[in-house]
């Protein structure tokens, strides 16, 4: 932060509300202060203000989350204060404003609206439980959030906890709130910071509103149950009942009137013909001032009035909006079994008919990386004067000609380079629909790595996805091989990304050490290093070459890797590592077993062990375009970048239905390749049919162990 920095930013997220103008002039007097103004859709903040702040503006629409990043993005202030574009400060808030200038103790502040401060009584009356459940709820929460009409946070916490969900609708600031508390950013409520809320509630849409927040709320909860099931609905026990009994009052009031006798015991009544009902009916409909007083004791007569009457019809609301959107929530749990049931068929014919079509792709993403590292077989690669990174459109093709996909593998060079990786990410999950994609790093970028990373959990929540960490040894040892700093950076990025598996629970963290010349040493012991870190895998590789014909390895060095697969074999046995949450844990666990030993005894004796499926179930395509068999090989099928202008729906797919292709396959199991390439060895492991014996047989026999 530079010195002549102010102390607030000031940031308005607006989406067609011309109110805009009416919040900005509240603001501009706050002292030591800058404003960013951030819309979306539509220009409603007039040209005379834009001057006088930071403006940013998105001709798409934006979400709440996302409008409010817009804007954080452009602060420079040591605390960013959002206001939203419909609330005003008042003097009691802008005075707190300044006593936290001069003692800033929090790191997150919510503000609360004025009960007065709204222009209808159905507004009031909103406010009024808005104040109840964030004001005297919240400090009785196990994990409370608050409402992110106006907050203040520290921009160093804001970006540490990478910012809002922009692709939630509705709750991003519950989702942001549980975010911050798991980095270690709790919040508070300021009974002080209050402001006015301009929103012009009418009976009707308090109604409609309550429908339609539950209705969302329901749907985030089933999206990322990990964090919203856990947490406090901020409603008391009282309030429960208050909202269940005066649900019935309507049907009492209308049972009186029908001569129905409530009680039960056919009483004679003296007051007047069911007055009894009556009296039940009525007092259902008061007894909201006697179990939430303080919702109903600092309203007027009026207000209280229009509170009772649609106490029970919010209720309601909220009952339809939760019924409805779990029934479509079931619908599409129905619809996504539906299509994941024919993904695995078509899977699973693909690897008995192996008739080219792969369910493994490796794809380079770029061929760029921050590091040299002597043992990386891509080294002569990364300082070529063209990054080859192909545009996302290219990825979007092929996701279509190909799938569905059983793995995606990124590769690179340093996949969090590139700033597009999480478009790239979003784009193959939903068209090529892998049922696992993985992504390597050496963990360098660490707040590129957090923000890239949250964003494709966000928007892609149930999407399997393995982060592999590169680790070549302890800190010294790591940092001669890779560059100074390097062990503390990736350690660093592991960490924070250890918190977002906690609460997503689709993210899986993997260590990748290779084992060769410079660290064979090291080895058991440096996995219970890397163990202790508590990742999900620890994927311990042998080096190789970048070609097929080379000299052997030595033995030493073959005997270390084995005794070192075998070490972490035996953890596995004993669950030392945290369990896999992915589809499919129990087989990764046993492959990651099988290929190292397979792995083990093609270096040892250079002799063939198994056909090889490279070619026909799994294709490597490269940085420049080219389309492969595998790492090893320089066979190439295609250029798809070259052909990029030429593809036509399904034309990519027919390539690896080609001749050529089942050509080249044909040859590679002819020839029986005794390489100790991982990604092919990991689709022989599944898929090499006397492989697939063997798993089959320790699947069985290992089910427990694993």
């Amino acid at each position: 932060m530079t010195s002549n920095a102010p102390f607030y930013s000031i940031v308005i997220p607006n989406y067609r509300d011309a109110r805009v103008n009416q919040c900005f002039d509240a603001v501009k007097d706050i002292p030591d202060a800058e404003i960013v103004v951030a819309e979306s859709g539509d220009r409603c903040l007039t040209e005379d203000r834009r001057e006088a702040c930071k403006y940013r503006f998105s001709e798409d629409r934006l979400m709440p989350g996302g409008t409010r990043n817009l804007g954080a993005a452009a602060a420079r202030g040591e605390y960013i204060l959002f206001v939203d574009s419909d609330v005003i400060l008042t003097d009691e808030a802008k005075a707190y404003l300044a006593e936290f200038r001069a003692h800033p103790r929090r790191e997150i502040v919510f503000g609360l609206y004025a009960i007065d401060g709204s222009p209808t009584r159905a507004a009031r009356f909103q406010n009024a439980v808005l104040r109840h459940r964030f004001l005297d709820l919240y400090r009785k929460a196990p994990l409370a959030y608050g409402q992110s009409s106006h907050m203040i946070i520290s921009r160093r916490a804001f970006q540490e906890t990478g910012g809002f969900n922009p692709y939630l609708r509705m709750r991003e600031d519950t989702e942001f709130c549980c975010r911050a508390n798991a980095f270690g950013y709790p919040n508070v409520v300021e009974e002080r910071f209050v402001g006015r809320h301009l929103k012009h509630f009418t009976f009707a849409s308090l109604v409609r509103d309550y429908f339609n927040r539950t209705y969302y709320a329901i749907g985030v909860k089933y999206d990322f149950p990990a964090i919203f099931m856990n947490i406090s609905d901020m409603m008391s026990p009282a309030m429960m009942l208050s909202y269940a009994l005066a649900a019935l009052w309507p049907v009492a009031a209308l049972l009186a009137a029908w001569g129905v006798d409530l009680t039960g015991l056919g009483l004679p009544v003296a007051v007047a013909p069911n007055g009894i009902n009556a009296l039940i009916a009525l007092a259902l409909f008061l007894q909201p001032l006697v179990l939430v007083p303080r919702i109903f004791g600092a309203l007027d007569g009026g207000t209280q009035l229009l509170g009772l009457v649609v106490w029970p019809l919010t209720f309601l609301a909220m009952v339809g909006g939760g019924l409805l959107a779990t029934g479509a929530r079931f619908f599409g749990w129905i619809r996504r079994q539906a299509r994941s049931l024919a993904d695995w068929w078509l899977l699973t014919w693909r690897v008995v008919r192996r008739s080219g079509l792969p369910v493994q792709i490796i794809q380079f993403v770029t061929s760029r990386c921050n590091l040299r590292c002597e043992h990386c077989f891509y080294k002569e690669s990364l300082d070529d004067p063209n990054p080859g990174e192909q545009p996302l459109e290219l990825f979007g093709k092929l996701s279509k000609d190909v799938h569905p996909l059983l793995w995606y593998a990124f590769a690179g060079g340093e996949p969090f380079i590139r700033k597009d990786l999480a478009d790239i990410y979003h784009t193959i999950s939903t068209v090529a629909r892998p049922k696992l994609i993985t992504i390597p790093s050496n963990g360098w970028y660490q707040d590129r790595m957090l923000q890239t990373v949250l964003r494709m959990l966000q928007e892609n929540p149930r999407q399997a996805l393995i982060v592999q960490f590169s680790m070549d040894g302890p800190q010294e040892m790591h940092d001669a091989i890779r560059g100074e700093n390097s062990y503390g950076r990736a350690i660093a990025s592991f960490q924070m990304l250890k918190v977002l598996r906690g609460l997503y629970p689709n993210l899986q963290l993997a260590f990748i050490t290779v084992v060769n010349q410079a660290n064979k040493h090291i080895y058991p012991a440096f996995i219970d290093e890397l163990v202790a870190l508590e990742p999900n895998q620890v994927n311990i590789n042998l080096f190789r070459y970048g070609y097929k014909d080379h000299p052997p390895l030595d033995g030493d060095l073959v005997d270390t890797y084995q005794h070192a697969v075998e070490y972490y074999e035996g953890l596995l046995r004993r669950k030392i590592l945290p369990t896999m949450s992915i589809l499919g844990a129990r087989s990764l666990r046993l492959k990651e077993v099988l290929q190292k030993e397979l792995i083990a005894q093609i270096a040892r004796t250079n002799e063939f062990v198994t056909p090889c499926t490279a070619g026909t179930l799994s294709y490597v395509i490269w940085e420049d375009g080219r389309l492969g068999p595998c790492e090893i090989l320089p066979d190439e099928v295609l250029n798809l970048a070259e052909d990029l202008p030429n593809h036509r729906p399904g034309r990519w797919r027919d390539i690896f239905l080609s001749d050529k292709a089942r050509a080249l396959g044909s040859r590679i199991v002819d020839t029986k390749c005794t390489c100790t390439y991982e990604c092919a060895m990991s689709n022989n492991t599944f898929f090499s049919w006397p492989m697939t014996r063997k798993f089959a047989r320790r699947y069985v026999r290992d089910f427990l162990r694993y």
